[in-house]
């Protein structure tokens, strides 16, 4: 589960969702969500967030391609 979040918002999310689902895994929670891509506009918030899904979803380290050998 992912959420566009400020750090901030990030341990009352947690703590609010804790509460309503007691068994709930925060480790399976992504606040924020996406990848540290440099931009800030909502394209640029869009594409850092499929490429974590991507990351994900095929279990890589999302490296560079030129430091793969």
């Amino acid at each position: 589960m992912g959420m566009v979040a400020s750090r901030r918002k990030q341990k009352i999310m947690l703590k609010e969702l804790k509460k309503a689902v007691p068994d709930a895994d925060a480790d399976v929670c992504y606040i924020p969500v996406g990848l540290d891509t440099g931009g800030g506009l909502p394209h640029d918030i869009a594409i850092s967030i499929v490429a974590e899904i991507q990351k994900i979803r095929y279990q890589c380290k999302g490296g560079h391609l030129r430091d793969q050998g």
